[in-house]
Protein backbone atom coordinates (compact mmCIF):
# COMPACT_ATOMS: atom_id res chain seq x y z
CA UNK A 1 0.00 0.00 0.00
CA UNK A 2 1.51 3.34 -1.00
CA UNK A 3 1.87 6.15 1.53
CA UNK A 4 -0.56 8.96 0.77
CA UNK A 5 0.38 11.61 3.34
CA UNK A 6 3.66 12.68 4.86
CA UNK A 7 1.97 13.52 8.18
CA UNK A 8 -1.27 14.81 9.67
CA UNK A 9 -0.44 18.43 8.83
CA UNK A 10 -0.05 17.66 5.14
CA UNK A 11 -3.29 15.67 5.28
CA UNK A 12 -5.06 18.65 6.81
CA UNK A 13 -3.80 20.97 4.08
CA UNK A 14 -5.10 18.61 1.41
CA UNK A 15 -8.48 18.45 3.13
CA UNK A 16 -8.58 22.24 3.30
CA UNK A 17 -8.34 22.37 -0.50
CA UNK A 18 -11.21 19.90 -0.80
CA UNK A 19 -13.31 21.95 1.65
CA UNK A 20 -12.62 25.30 -0.04
CA UNK A 21 -16.11 25.45 -1.63
CA UNK A 22 -17.70 25.97 1.81
CA UNK A 23 -15.15 28.53 3.02
CA UNK A 24 -17.64 31.38 2.57
CA UNK A 25 -19.90 29.74 5.17
CA UNK A 26 -17.12 30.05 7.78
CA UNK A 27 -17.81 26.53 9.04
CA UNK A 28 -16.96 25.51 12.57
CA UNK A 29 -14.21 22.91 12.49
CA UNK A 30 -14.76 20.38 15.28
CA UNK A 31 -11.80 18.05 15.64
CA UNK A 32 -11.69 14.73 17.45
CA UNK A 33 -8.80 14.47 19.95
CA UNK A 34 -6.16 13.71 19.60
CA UNK A 35 -5.05 12.99 16.04
CA UNK A 36 -7.93 14.83 14.44
CA UNK A 37 -6.90 18.03 16.19
CA UNK A 38 -3.68 18.30 14.17
CA UNK A 39 -5.60 17.75 10.93
CA UNK A 40 -8.41 20.11 11.87
CA UNK A 41 -6.10 22.93 12.91
CA UNK A 42 -4.57 22.99 9.43
CA UNK A 43 -8.04 23.23 7.90
CA UNK A 44 -9.14 26.04 10.20
CA UNK A 45 -5.97 28.02 9.52
CA UNK A 46 -6.22 27.57 5.76
CA UNK A 47 -9.91 28.47 5.57
CA UNK A 48 -9.76 31.14 8.29
CA UNK A 49 -12.67 29.67 10.21
CA UNK A 50 -13.40 28.91 13.88
CA UNK A 51 -11.95 25.81 15.49
CA UNK A 52 -12.70 23.68 18.53
CA UNK A 53 -12.31 20.16 19.81
CA UNK A 54 -15.27 17.82 20.03
CA UNK A 55 -15.17 15.94 23.31
CA UNK A 56 -17.36 12.96 22.64
CA UNK A 57 -17.17 9.28 23.43
CA UNK A 58 -19.10 6.42 21.99
CA UNK A 59 -21.05 4.30 24.46
CA UNK A 60 -19.78 0.78 23.90
CA UNK A 61 -21.98 -2.29 23.62
CA UNK A 62 -21.41 -5.08 26.15
CA UNK A 63 -18.65 -7.41 24.93
CA UNK A 64 -18.56 -5.51 21.61
CA UNK A 65 -16.55 -2.32 22.24
CA UNK A 66 -16.46 -1.36 18.55
CA UNK A 67 -20.26 -1.32 18.40
CA UNK A 68 -21.77 1.98 19.55
CA UNK A 69 -25.04 1.94 21.47
CA UNK A 70 -24.99 5.72 21.60
CA UNK A 71 -22.76 8.64 22.44
CA UNK A 72 -22.08 11.09 25.22
CA UNK A 73 -20.57 14.54 24.96
CA UNK A 74 -19.61 17.39 27.27
CA UNK A 75 -23.16 18.16 28.31
CA UNK A 76 -23.34 14.71 29.92
CA UNK A 77 -26.61 13.74 28.28
CA UNK A 78 -26.41 10.33 26.57
CA UNK A 79 -27.68 10.10 23.01
CA UNK A 80 -28.89 6.53 22.57
CA UNK A 81 -29.54 4.22 19.67
CA UNK A 82 -32.75 2.71 20.95
CA UNK A 83 -32.92 0.11 18.18
CA UNK A 84 -29.49 -1.30 19.06
CA UNK A 85 -30.27 -1.15 22.79
CA UNK A 86 -33.40 -3.21 22.31
CA UNK A 87 -31.73 -5.74 20.03
CA UNK A 88 -28.92 -6.33 22.54
CA UNK A 89 -31.11 -6.18 25.64
CA UNK A 90 -28.87 -3.61 27.32
CA UNK A 91 -30.16 -2.85 30.81
CA UNK A 92 -30.15 0.46 32.66
CA UNK A 93 -27.39 -0.50 35.11
CA UNK A 94 -24.94 -1.24 32.29
CA UNK A 95 -25.94 1.94 30.48
CA UNK A 96 -25.48 4.08 33.60
CA UNK A 97 -22.08 2.53 34.31
CA UNK A 98 -20.86 2.94 30.74
CA UNK A 99 -22.09 6.54 30.57
CA UNK A 100 -20.32 7.47 33.80
CA UNK A 101 -17.09 5.75 32.76
CA UNK A 102 -16.99 7.54 29.43
CA UNK A 103 -18.01 10.84 31.01
CA UNK A 104 -15.08 10.52 33.42
CA UNK A 105 -12.77 10.37 30.39
CA UNK A 106 -14.36 13.51 28.98
CA UNK A 107 -13.94 15.34 32.30
CA UNK A 108 -10.23 14.60 32.22
CA UNK A 109 -10.03 16.13 28.75
CA UNK A 110 -12.10 19.09 29.86
CA UNK A 111 -9.67 19.90 32.66
CA UNK A 112 -6.86 20.18 30.17
CA UNK A 113 -8.53 21.60 27.09
CA UNK A 114 -11.23 23.90 28.45
CA UNK A 115 -8.72 25.60 30.72
CA UNK A 116 -7.19 26.89 27.49
CA UNK A 117 -10.17 27.46 25.22
CA UNK A 118 -13.88 27.81 25.77
CA UNK A 119 -16.34 25.60 23.99
CA UNK A 120 -17.88 26.93 20.76
CA UNK A 121 -21.55 26.16 20.24
CA UNK A 122 -22.36 24.32 16.98
CA UNK A 123 -25.98 25.53 17.03
CA UNK A 124 -27.15 27.10 13.76
CA UNK A 125 -23.73 26.75 12.15
CA UNK A 126 -22.26 24.62 9.40
CA UNK A 127 -20.10 22.10 11.26
CA UNK A 128 -17.24 20.04 9.88
CA UNK A 129 -16.30 17.05 12.05
CA UNK A 130 -12.65 16.15 11.45
CA UNK A 131 -10.58 13.09 12.29
CA UNK A 132 -7.30 11.74 10.93
CA UNK A 133 -9.00 8.78 9.29
CA UNK A 134 -12.01 6.49 9.16
CA UNK A 135 -11.56 2.82 9.96
CA UNK A 136 -14.65 1.36 11.66
CA UNK A 137 -16.19 4.82 11.99
CA UNK A 138 -17.60 4.19 15.47
CA UNK A 139 -16.19 7.35 17.03
CA UNK A 140 -17.25 9.53 14.10
CA UNK A 141 -20.76 8.09 14.27
CA UNK A 142 -20.86 9.03 17.95
CA UNK A 143 -19.63 12.51 17.07
CA UNK A 144 -22.34 12.91 14.44
CA UNK A 145 -24.99 11.91 16.96
CA UNK A 146 -23.69 14.39 19.52
CA UNK A 147 -23.42 17.32 17.13
CA UNK A 148 -26.77 16.71 15.45
CA UNK A 149 -28.44 17.04 18.86
CA UNK A 150 -27.19 20.67 19.05
CA UNK A 151 -29.16 21.71 15.95
CA UNK A 152 -26.40 22.72 13.51
CA UNK A 153 -27.44 24.25 10.18
CA UNK A 154 -25.35 21.69 8.32
CA UNK A 155 -23.04 18.79 9.14
CA UNK A 156 -20.08 17.54 7.09
CA UNK A 157 -17.54 14.85 7.99
CA UNK A 158 -14.00 15.37 6.70
CA UNK A 159 -11.15 12.86 6.86
CA UNK A 160 -7.96 12.46 4.84
CA UNK A 161 -8.45 8.72 4.36
CA UNK A 162 -11.14 6.17 5.00
CA UNK A 163 -12.22 2.62 4.34
CA UNK A 164 -14.63 2.87 1.36
CA UNK A 165 -17.42 0.92 3.07
CA UNK A 166 -17.18 3.09 6.19
CA UNK A 167 -17.24 6.31 4.17
CA UNK A 168 -20.37 5.03 2.44
CA UNK A 169 -22.02 4.17 5.77
CA UNK A 170 -21.29 7.60 7.26
CA UNK A 171 -22.55 9.33 4.12
CA UNK A 172 -25.81 7.42 4.46
CA UNK A 173 -26.44 8.74 7.98
CA UNK A 174 -29.47 11.02 7.78
CA UNK A 175 -27.73 13.74 9.80
CA UNK A 176 -24.74 13.99 7.44
CA UNK A 177 -24.86 16.22 4.36
CA UNK A 178 -21.53 15.13 2.92
CA UNK A 179 -18.35 13.18 3.61
CA UNK A 180 -15.16 14.73 2.26
CA UNK A 181 -12.47 12.06 2.03
CA UNK A 182 -9.28 12.58 0.04
CA UNK A 183 -8.31 8.92 -0.32
CA UNK A 184 -10.32 5.69 -0.16
CA UNK A 185 -7.87 2.87 -0.85
CA UNK A 186 -9.47 -0.37 -1.93
CA UNK A 187 -7.10 -2.39 0.27
CA UNK A 188 -7.58 -0.55 3.56
CA UNK A 189 -6.22 -2.04 6.78
CA UNK A 190 -5.36 0.78 9.18
CA UNK A 191 -5.32 4.57 9.13
CA UNK A 192 -1.66 4.85 10.15
CA UNK A 193 -0.50 2.83 7.15
CA UNK A 194 -1.38 5.72 4.86
CA UNK A 195 0.97 8.16 6.63
CA UNK A 196 4.76 8.27 6.45
CA UNK A 197 4.81 9.80 9.93
CA UNK A 198 1.98 8.88 12.30
CA UNK A 199 3.18 9.49 15.88
CA UNK A 200 0.85 9.47 18.85
CA UNK A 201 -0.47 12.96 19.53
CA UNK A 202 -0.04 13.97 23.16
CA UNK A 203 -2.27 16.24 25.24
CA UNK A 204 0.48 18.88 25.31
CA UNK A 205 0.25 19.26 21.53
CA UNK A 206 -3.53 19.55 21.67
CA UNK A 207 -3.26 22.25 24.35
CA UNK A 208 -0.72 24.16 22.23
CA UNK A 209 -3.03 24.05 19.22
CA UNK A 210 -6.02 25.21 21.27
CA UNK A 211 -3.95 28.08 22.66
CA UNK A 212 -3.30 29.22 19.10
CA UNK A 213 -7.02 29.51 18.43
CA UNK A 214 -8.09 30.76 21.85
CA UNK A 215 -7.16 34.37 21.10
CA UNK A 216 -9.83 34.45 18.39
CA UNK A 217 -12.82 33.48 20.53
CA UNK A 218 -15.96 34.60 18.81
CA UNK A 219 -19.67 34.81 19.39
CA UNK A 220 -21.54 31.61 20.09
CA UNK A 221 -19.22 30.35 22.80
CA UNK A 222 -20.67 28.18 25.51
CA UNK A 223 -19.37 27.72 29.04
Amino acid sequence: MRLMFRDRKEAGRQLAVALAPIRSERPLILALPRGGVVVGAEIADALDCPFDVLLVKKLRAPFQPELAIGAISEDGKPILNEKVLRSLGVDKSYLDHESEERMAEIRQQQKLYRAVKRRVSPAQRTVVIVDDGLATGATVRAAVQAVSATNPSGLVVAVPVGAPETVHEILNMTEVEDVVCVEQPSFFRAVGELYKEFPQVEDEEVVEILSHFASGEEFGTAP
